[in-house]
């Protein structure tokens, strides 16, 4: 093999290096103590760590920076103990690194180029059953390539943990103890430990990565968990931190997984101490869906989630074909805020967490419905609001449409908003009406279903209600003509006028009931002007020249107030 160093001078830093590890295993009795040195090259410098081995204790980190010669290799001898583990990361900014691992007959027993597809540092995890000497390799992946790296090691001896059992134990002097146990790809592991706060956990997986837990949506007294979703088999090593000889508890479980659909509602579940229920449903695109969990006594949280297609260990990160987030969670359709309520924008996988705050023992009850309705456009559609409650509706949209809907009862204060197909509230209203009516106003400006939702200002109210939709309720405008018209607080009354490409216009809004705004939107829907009060007082006064031929749309809304107001469109000479 290639060294950076000559072979005399190798071996005569290795002498040195054995006996100063020899003076350090005298030396250093406590965990936690240990590392190499900074020596000049790449065996000289883990030959610290060579003759330091039975010193090293379990979670010891080693680094260095060093230098590989085009076309050469870097050899890191060191010896292992039976069962430990080792994790050797080479990082480079100038060349693509791999290390390879090999044992005392100089046979390759382990390699790494890339750590996934699109990274490519190394990295690479090797659980030793039989302690001995071995040897790290740093090459380059291209031949002729070189230049300074990073290299580190991680070491450690893990106690073997079953899956579904409970386990004691001490972080000792070191405040650290390993734990190493096996899972599939794509199972849920939950990792809980006693007591709650005093014990932090991280989790690295099999080629080595450090894993990202799920966050439970609850909040325990008496322990805390990790929960993962595996990314393949194999074994994972859980690491455990906190205050010297702190005595612990841990239990490595797998959550139950249940089969769910839309509009389902499974038979009630027991949970058991410190468990973890996964319901898995298949979701498209543009579905909303309101998910209520209920137990009594102390209840139970719940948590949605898009389940990202699994990765293997070779491959990148999967694409997704939207960049807006997979899940975006709208306002409730209760004033409790039991049920959550949520648009998929992902076609795909999702799951439902059910768990208990305090991992106690528990019986619940699960729905997850479809709580959007039908709305047909240029219509009326009826409805009755629970106490405290609210209703969705949904209608297709098109590109470039205005819509009207208007909000009306007359036993609630009604309140709407619109969403879009992507869950972003696109405007709301409360009195736009007449009275406490409410009447909402959007262009949409792209095709899909869209979400209205209708509920009781305050939360409070109840009762029957009426939804009136109107496509399109667009007056004309003409050039030079004194147009009068009325609007509600908050709400908007629009005006179209044929306009040409250069032509400039001049638009001005009066009214002594309110303080009145204006906006100009082009024929594809963009807005090119807004005004507030560049008139006397609070009246509007808005000058713009067109951009384009085409269909052009005034929007006169009330800033404060309600009442008429009148409205002249001038050319501008």
């Amino acid at each position: 093999m290639k060294n950076n160093q000559s072979g005399a001078a190798r071996i005569g830093a290795a002498l040195l290096l054995c006996l100063f590890g020899a003076v350090m295993v005298a030396a250093s009795g406590a965990e936690g103590q240990g590392g190499g040195g900074q020596g000049g090259g790449g065996g000289g410098q883990m030959g610290a760590m060579a003759g330091m081995a039975g010193s090293v204790p379990r979670g010891d980190t080693y680094s260095s920076t060093n230098i590989l010669s085009p076309g050469d290799a870097s050899d890191w001898p060191f010896e292992v103990r039976n069962g430990e583990t080792l994790i050797i990361s080479v990082k480079s900014s100038v060349f693509d690194p791999m290390v390879e691992l090999v044992d005392s007959k100089n046979k390759k027993i382990a390699e790494n180029d890339d750590v996934h597809r699109g990274v490519q540092d190394s990295l690479l995890l090797y659980y030793f059953a039989k302690g001995g000497k071995y040897t790290a390799l740093v090459k380059a992946a291209k031949q002729g390539a070189g230049g300074a790296y990073h290299f580190s090691v991680r070491r450690f001896v893990a106690t073997g943990t079953t899956v579904g059992a409970r386990s004691s134990g001490a972080l000792g002097a070191s405040q650290i103890q390993w734990h190493r146990f096996h899972a599939e790809a794509g199972q849920t592991v939950v990792l809980t430990t006693l007591p709650a706060s005093e014990v932090a956990m991280e989790m690295v997986a099999p080629n080595g990565e450090r894993i990202k837990g799920i966050t439970p949506n609850d909040e325990g007294r008496y322990s805390q968990r990790f929960v993962f979703r595996a990314p393949s088999k194999g074994a994972y090593s859980a690491r455990l931190s906190g205050q010297a000889n702190l005595k612990y508890a841990l239990t490595v479980a797998l959550a139950r997984v249940f089969p769910l659909a839309i509009g389902q509602t499974p038979a009630p579940k027991k949970m058991e101490i410190g468990g973890l229920d996964l319901w898995k449903f298949q979701g498209k695109a543009g579905d909303m869906v309101s998910v209520r969990a209920k137990a009594a006594g102390m209840g139970v949280a719940s948590t949605l989630e898009y389940l990202p297609p699994v990765r293997k260990e070779d491959e990148a990160e999967p694409l997704e074909a939207s960049s807006s987030a997979p899940i975006v969670f709208l306002p409730s359709t209760s004033k409790d805020s039991i049920p959550t309520t949520a648009l998929l924008n992902r076609t795909g996988a999702y799951q439902i967490a059910i768990s208990q705050a305090n991992a106690q023992e528990v019986e619940y009850s699960l729905s997850v419905n479809a709580p959007a309705k039908p709305l047909p456009l240029n219509g009326t559609s009826e409805g009755k609001l629970s106490i405290g409650g609210a209703d969705y509706w949904a209608f297709e949209g098109r590109a470039g449409e205005i819509i009207r809907l208007g909000g009306a009862s007359e036993q609630f204060d009604a309140n709407l908003s619109l969403f879009s197909p992507e869950g972003e509230e696109l405007g709301s209203n409360d009195d736009g009406g007449e009275g406490t009516n409410a009447l909402l106003t959007a262009i949409l400006l792209r095709e899909g279903r869209y979400f209205l939702r209708i509920h009781s200002a305050g939360g409070g109210g109840s009762g029957a209600y009426r939804i009136q939709t109107t496509r399109n309720p667009v007056k004309a405008l003409a050039f030079d003509k004194r147009e009068q018209g009325s609007i509600g607080a908050g709400s908007s009354e629009i005006w179209a006028f044929q306009g040409n490409a250069g032509q400039t216009v001049i638009i001005s809004v009066r009214s002594a009931d309110f303080d009145v705004t204006v906006s100009l939107r082009g024929p594809d829907g963009v807005q090119i002007g807004i005004d507030d009060d560049g008139g006397d007082g609070t009246n509007s006064l808005l000058s713009r020249r067109l951009p384009l031929k085409g269909t052009y749309t005034v929007w006169v809304n009330a800033k404060q107030g309600r009442g008429s107001y009148v409205l002249r469109l001038i050319e501008a000479p």
